[in-house]
């Protein structure tokens, strides 16, 4: 049965913990993510989680 594109696979999964994990370690503020809600569901509010702002608002960063 094909999977459906908002399942992820096992791996992907295991990746988005792992990414969690090392940056809660290494005292990360945040992560910034396209996939917001999957991220703060695997996270619990052990860290801020973060959505990629829009171009504008990134340009803003720079400076």
């Amino acid at each position: 049965m094909p999977r459906s594109k908002v399942q992820k696979s096992r791996n992907e999964v295991k990746c988005d913990e792992l990414i969690i994990a090392t940056a809660v370690m290494h005292g990360a503020e945040r992560i910034v993510t396209g996939d917001i809600n999957h991220f703060k569901t695997i996270a619990q509010d052990r860290i801020i989680i973060e959505d990629i702002p829009h171009i504008a608002e990134q340009l803003n960063l720079l400076s």
